[in-house]
């Protein structure tokens, strides 16, 4: 009776998610990882399509790259990891999502006074341009003052600050597009005395009197 070995191979498992995202301006550094049943087998990590900037280490499965502007929106990959017995290996789709958070494109004024509204429609656009519009995508998430009115739907803030106002304070607005991509813009305000603390009682066409005079 002859005895014949007989290796079964097994193939790599993919074990790392098939989805990442990573903002422009930010480096991706995804480490792919994969286990084999056949513990002396050498993993080797593939990529269809390597874009400009984009590199894959053979050996290690370490995913690098630093997206631009022009790679915003949703990228597949067909990854493929080999173990040198068979040409297929293991595949997977690889998704990754270059993005930009949404931004806030209204001006607001850095300067408040006592008893005088401050007013502004909050605005703000997703990475494509497009104005954010729904209830949740603009809301005031902190502020270190209170009695202040914001429409979800319209995003008009108003508030009327008071003697005891006066100083400097801090809003945090959160923005959130449809994609579900959210940022956190924080505004410095300050407010000072009325400089009109005349006008109840003389006529308003005349300035009051800052001189000292």
């Amino acid at each position: 009776i002859q005895v014949f070995p007989v290796f079964i191979n097994s193939f790599p498992v993919i074990t790392s998610p098939d989805s990442v995202t990573v903002s422009v301006g930010d480096t991706l550094i995804f480490q792919i990882k994969a286990h084999d049943p056949n513990p002396m087998d050498t993993l080797t990590f593939h990529l269809d399509i390597l874009y400009k900037g984009l590199v894959m280490e053979l050996h290690s499965g370490l995913l690098i790259w630093a997206p631009k502007k022009s790679d915003i929106g949703l990228h597949t990959f067909n990854l493929q990891v080999k173990d040198g017995h068979d040409d297929t290996g293991t595949k997977m789709q690889l998704h990754i999502y270059v993005f930009v958070s949404p931004q806030l494109t209204s001006e607001l004024l850095s300067e408040a006074f006592a008893d005088i509204e401050y007013t502004v429609f909050l605005t703000a656009e997703d990475m494509y341009g497009n104005k954010l519009r729904g209830p949740k995508s603009i809301i005031i998430e902190t502020a270190t003052f209170n009695n202040f009115s914001f429409s979800e739907h319209t995003h008009l803030f108003k508030w009327t600050p008071g003697e005891k106002d006066k100083g400097d304070h801090e809003i945090v607005i959160k923005l959130t597009d449809n994609f579900g991509f959210t940022t956190y813009h924080t505004h410095k305000l300050s407010v000072f005395a009325n400089p009109c603390v005349h006008c109840d009682n003389e006529d308003k066409s005349t300035p009051a009197d800052t001189t000292g005079n």
